[in-house]
């Protein structure tokens, strides 16, 4: 079974080879016909007009999952739609606030040009930087952009107007990962559709984050720029903000933190 190839705004960029086999999660493998099978199915939830984006990146993480637990074949649309719509009703915004802010205070710190630190000190900025976001208060010095950003000036950014262009430049740039081999980059496939979501979640908060920095109180599309930009140099390229997801002990807690759908689907769902 071969890839179809869906239309997107984004290029197709940094082609993954498709292995003969490659990890799901918990020792399960999958051959390279059923990766096709998931990406098929990935394809189909970015190609459906019924779907969020995050329900379709939440249904992603979904058809992963299931095919870490042996699932022979993705389910069809039709019967994974009332999954995705069950983990919407079921989020909770405290879980994606703490995941995101773990992310958030590791980004910052690392982010473009910044050396990462290591043991206690690396610890203390981390734990610093989580009780900031989750308290609101004080603010991070965000190193790709070099600027000294408020975290209760950024909880305040209202995205409502530009939520649609925000989702729609989003799955442009997620669909065409999608194609390129975003879930192999990872180690494992279902670290891969986590760090989707991850990537979502931290988008949102990178949109408020860039209006911000440049002084506004309303994002505009140079701030979904932004984001995407710093998700492509920081994921797609695994720069040195995200080296806690990919990267020693704090990988595996974060695996077996995704590995809870109600974790999964309150930071698919939550902080729009």
């Amino acid at each position: 079974m071969e890839p179809t190839v869906l239309s997107s705004d984004e290029p197709v960029e940094n082609q993954v080879p498709v292995p003969e086999s490659m990890p799901v999660r918990n020792g399960k493998s999958l051959s390279r016909d059923g990766y096709f099978a998931v990406e098929e199915a990935g394809k189909g939830l970015f190609a459906s007009t019924d779907l969020s984006l995050p329900e379709k990146v939440f249904g992603l993480y979904l058809v992963v999952a299931e095919a870490g637990l042996g699932a022979a074949m993705p389910r069809p649309l039709e019967e994974l739609i009332p999954l995705i719509r069950a983990g919407s009703d079921a989020r909770d915004e405290t879980k994606a606030r703490l995941v995101r802010s773990l992310l958030v205070a590791s980004l910052a710190q690392w982010g473009g040009p910044a050396q990462p630190q290591g043991g206690v000190g690396l610890m203390m900025s981390l734990l610093i930087g989580i009780a900031k976001q989750v308290g609101g208060f004080g603010s991070i010095f965000f190193a790709r952009w070099q600027s000294r950003i408020s975290v209760s000036a950024v909880q305040a950014v209202q995205m409502t107007e530009i939520q649609p262009a925000a989702d729609k430049a989003f799955e442009g740039f997620f669909r065409a990962q999608l194609s390129s081999g975003w879930l192999l980059r990872y180690g494992s496939l279902f670290r891969g559709a986590s760090l989707m979501l991850l990537g979502l979640s931290i988008g949102q908060w990178l949109i408020r984050a860039s209006a911000v920095a440049a002084a506004r109180n309303r994002p505009t599309d140079e701030d979904i720029k932004r984001a995407i930009e710093t998700i492509r140099c920081e994921m797609v390229e695994t720069g040195p903000g995200f080296k806690l997801v990919l990267e020693g002990v704090f990988s595996q807690f974060f695996d077996a933190l995704l590995d809870r759908p109600s974790v999964a689907s309150s930071i698919a769902f939550s902080g729009r």
